[in-house]
């Protein structure tokens, strides 16, 4: 798994931008496969599925270009106006003023969306492959069923583009609710386990995002680190035991995790200062990790600080309240959820 605080979720990810580089093809110069495109055109434009509503933008970013003419309509009317919070209000802060001229107009989206193509045909017509295989319907439908399910009252509410940008800094996530994108572009995840496993993740964001909006420390990075924690944690307890803790937090490997294990004391204590202190202000310590994975207070760290932080507050909580008691969480400040967990004692006795 907003305000000024949500965007930071998207640049947990600009690490990655390189990626992009080593797609780059010929791929205009040849013939797009009249069967894919003949598939494409039978994909729904969205999908409705309780409050959230998916848009299949980048079925239009490849049939915009499968005749002879670019339809630069079909970009401007199904990718951009469809989800265009998403590209005024999202891409277009996030990327900074000198790249908001890709997101915020007509012509900027037309531009971009021809040139990605051009550049990128085979690899989009590939991924586009792997996506129609994944039966994106049912999935998100199992995750939403069983968020339901297992929480209960809190109802996730969301409009999410699956769509391949020029600009990589996204896997899934957004703004706020009514701006996530999941990028096809960025290759740098797997898409099986971003859709089974992400979706359980980003799905607990936007259900726990009334509580972040009222929350008397909402700007602070404990929140941001709860959030993130709460969001691993349902994933662990969504799949049941299915897969490892490691796993649920940033898909860790087992090392990576003891790792943190090893220097737990050391994490907190120097961590503790700067969460009550806004997420915004340029601290060592901070959720936005994307670019340096929250290296400021430990280079040495693997994986982002706050995620593993926060899951082991929230694994806390539930120890000393009760099999159940985390989904507490959802209801309770989060200098509350702190106080309560007894994860500071523990740390103390160490």
């Amino acid at each position: 798994m907003r305000s000024p605080i949500g965007y930071l979720l998207l640049i947990l990810f600009l690490a990655h931008a390189s990626c992009t580089q080593n797609r780059q093809n010929n791929g205009s110069k040849s013939i797009p496969e009249p069967n894919l495109y003949s598939k494409l055109e039978q994909v729904s434009d969205s999908i409705q599925i309780g409050d959230i509503t998916v848009y299949n933008s980048y079925k239009h970013q490849l049939l915009a270009n499968q005749g002879n003419t670019y339809d630069s309509m079909l970009i401007v009317n199904k990718v951009y106006k469809q989800h265009q919070k998403l590209w005024d209000g999202c891409y277009a802060m996030i990327f900074g003023e000198e790249n908001s001229g890709k997101f915020n107009n007509k012509e900027g989206m037309v531009v971009w969306n021809r040139k990605i193509y051009a550049e990128n045909r085979e690899f989009m017509e590939q991924r586009v492959r792997e996506l129609l295989k994944q039966n994106v319907d049912s999935i998100l439908t199992s995750s939403l069923a069983g968020f339901t399910s297992l929480i209960g009252k809190h109802k996730p509410k969301a409009k999410i583009s699956i769509v391949f940008v020029p600009l990589q800094g996204v896997k899934i996530g957004g703004c706020d609710q009514s701006m996530f994108v999941l990028d096809l572009m960025d290759t740098d995840y797997d898409l099986n386990r971003v859709l089974t496993e992400g979706f359980p993740h980003e799905i607990n964001h936007l259900a726990y995002e009334p509580t972040r909006a009222t929350d008397p420390d909402r700007s602070t990075a404990l929140l941001n680190t709860i959030d993130e924690g709460l969001a691993c944690y349902y994933t662990y307890k969504y799949f049941g035991g299915k897969i490892t803790k490691h796993r649920a937090v940033e898909n860790m490997t087992e090392e990576e995790w003891d790792w943190y294990m090893r220097n737990e004391k050391e994490i907190f204590t120097k961590s503790k200062p700067y969460l009550l202190e806004s997420s915004e202000k340029q601290t060592p310590y901070s959720c936005n990790c994307g670019m340096h994975r929250g290296k400021k207070l430990f280079e040495e760290a693997p994986r982002t600080v706050c995620y593993w932080l926060g899951f082991r507050i929230i694994e806390f909580y539930e120890k000393k309240h009760g099999a159940g008691s985390w989904k507490d969480v959802y209801e309770l400040p989060v200098r509350e959820v702190m106080a309560k967990s007894g994860y500071e004692d523990y740390i103390n006795s160490l």
